[in-house]
């Protein structure tokens, strides 16, 4: 059980429940094997509200499912008539997941100077301490995105362990003394929150590339990890001689963390003024690729412009360094999602998972393809990955919350993307994704909270998905007026066809939706891969010209969606 996420787990699945029905089962294992009463569930659960008893039916029936259980011959949950439920199989409390490597969460190290060029700096160098730990295979890396969730250090390196399936946490700080730099790190056993290990650095020229590397390896030794004489080698490698470089290489992923339009075209800025001071530094290069693949797939950028820089700056980077992962992985993005060449970018994701195997971007970005091609089984497996290795990203969970939606299981993808919601009520893919499986649940009026909460992010998918809900709400003007908007934007910007397609179909208009689909197709742009996963554009399944499209998209015979 993962409370908190809602998955129940076994060796070869993971379902996801609502949040009733994980405190439904809570309240099960609570009472040890005691019966537990309607009214008890009811007001535990339901906390006093009206509510009809088949609401509490559905939730055991849901539990039952999740737990493949059986009323008539049960092995969970046992319904006693007019007396309640009781859990009858064993249960074993676990304090957390015991894991099979050393696991480590890294935490943004504190800016005890208080001024914004050092918490750049405190960041990057955590930051960099993260992306250069989870390139080995000896050692679990939590994710940047929940270790730096933690932030504030108000929580104990006990909790924080079980929060984040961790077993050391590495703490630290950053301050100014005169010209003088000062970092100080302490390596925390998070069962018992003893410190292992502490040291000071003073470094007068702020050149931490060196630094973050023996940071690592001293990191390893404390933790006595193996790791093999290739990772040693590139743990010892010089990866630039210019300082300079190395802090707008570091400044740039602070940017591209980010992700608002704004701050994706700064970290551009920082990648290239690296790369210009050192052409032969990988990793910015690879941050470039990153940064365009951002705009591509996001729209912010059109296609045609955007892909072949990820896969310049991709291919760039491997030149130098053919064993960076994360360029693999971007090299990827640009293969599958713009080019189409689905076998070619499968053997990229894959190496770049094996040569950075905790790295939860690559999982995540390798499980949004398999899932846009069908290959559902592989596609859940990479997400659960990513989400052991980032348990708290939100991006993460609200994949698989589509993914769900794509599997045809949309009341539980409705409910995966509420509590993401939970958690930030303005993240507007969550939002986004919660709006389409409402419309496809047949809710358009319901959809249209969320989608206009999204598009007032400035979340370029929102729109068009809000106008086709407005379409089949029957507010037919009002989706002609998303319409116009996209006439006027496109006046400045990029417009993705994809997303006319969306207000087309919610209008009932399905040739002018197929034209669109084609000059999506003609402008190679990334949304079009959607088409044969999303049950939403199900009603143009059959038409010639749609049909068309899906065989020049051309998806592995093994795969083809829905």
């Amino acid at each position: 059980m993962r409370p908190a996420l809602g998955f129940i787990e076994s060796e070869t699945e993971s379902n996801y429940v609502r949040p009733q029905v994980m405190d439904l089962l809570l309240l099960l294992v609570r009472a040890g094997g005691g019966i537990v009463s309607k009214d008890e569930i009811t007001a535990a659960i339901w906390r006093g509200r009206f509510t009809a008893e088949s609401s509490l039916t559905r939730a055991v029936a849901e539990l039952r499912r999740a737990l493949g259980d059986s009323a008539q011959k049960p092995e969970f949950i046992e319904n006693l008539p007019k007396r309640g439920y009781r859990l009858i199989a064993e249960v074993e409390m676990l304090e957390a997941e015991s894991p099979k490597e050393p696991s480590i969460a890294v935490l943004p190290l504190e800016n005890l100077a208080g001024d914004a060029e050092v918490g750049q700096l405190a960041d990057g160098i955590s930051e960099e301490l993260i992306n250069t730990l989870a390139r080995l295979s000896g050692i679990a890396v939590v994710a940047r995105t929940s270790s730096f969730a933690f932030r504030d250090r108000r929580t104990g390196a006990r909790e924080l362990g079980q929060a984040l399936g961790a077993g050391y946490i590495l703490d630290g700080a950053v301050q100014r003394d005169g010209g003088v730099l000062r970092i100080t790190v302490q390596l925390i056993r998070a069962e018992d929150g003893m410190p292992l290990w502490s040291e000071r650095f003073d470094r007068l020229d702020w050149n931490l590339f060196a630094l973050e590397e023996e940071i690592a390896r001293l990191v390893l030794e404390q933790m006595r990890v193996a790791v093999t004489p290739d990772e040693r080698t590139r743990l010892t490698r010089v990866h630039t001689g210019d300082a300079d470089a190395h802090a707008l290489h570091r400044l740039g992923r602070y940017h591209l963390g980010q992700r608002s339009p704004a701050a994706v075209m700064e970290a551009i800025r920082c990648f290239e003024k690296a790369v210009a001071r050192d052409p032969e530094y990988a990793a910015p290069w690879s941050g470039l690729a990153d940064g365009y693949a951002v705009l591509g797939f996001l729209g912010f950028a059109a296609p045609d412009e955007a892909f072949p820089r990820v896969k310049e700056g991709a291919e760039r980077a491997l030149a130098i360094d053919p064993l960076l992962g994360e360029a693999h992985t971007s090299r990827a993005a640009a293969l599958g999602l713009h080019e189409r060449k689905w076998a070619a970018a499968t053997e990229s994701f894959e190496r770049g998972c094996a040569l950075a195997p905790h790295a939860a971007h690559s999982h995540l970005w390798f499980g949004i393809f398999l899932g846009l091609q069908g290959e559902f089984g592989r596609a859940w497996a990479e997400l659960q990955q990513a989400r052991r290795l980032d348990p708290l990203s939100m991006p993460v969970l609200a994949n698989l919350g589509l993914l769900l939606y794509f599997m045809g299981r949309t009341e539980e993808a409705i409910e995966c993307h509420r509590h993401v919601l939970v958690l930030d009520p303005q993240f507007p893919l969550a939002l986004v994704h919660l709006g389409r499986a409402l419309l496809q649940a047949g809710r358009a009026e319901e959809a249209l909270a969320p989608l206009q909460a999204s598009a007032a992010t400035g979340f370029g998918w929102a729109l068009g998905f809000l106008g086709m809900a407005l379409g089949r709400a029957g507010r037919r003007e009002e989706a002609r007026a998303v319409l116009r908007q996209f006439d006027r934007l496109a006046q400045a910007r990029y417009v993705n066809p994809v997303l006319r397609a969306c207000v087309h179909l919610g209008l009932d208009e399905p040739e002018a939706a197929c034209g669109e689909i084609e000059a999506a197709l003609r402008g190679n742009d990334p949304l079009i891969t959607i088409l044969a996963a999303d049950p939403l554009f199900d009603a143009l399944r059959g038409r010639p010209q749609f049909e068309a499209v899906l065989r020049e998209l051309d998806f592995p015979a093994a795969c083809g969606g829905r």
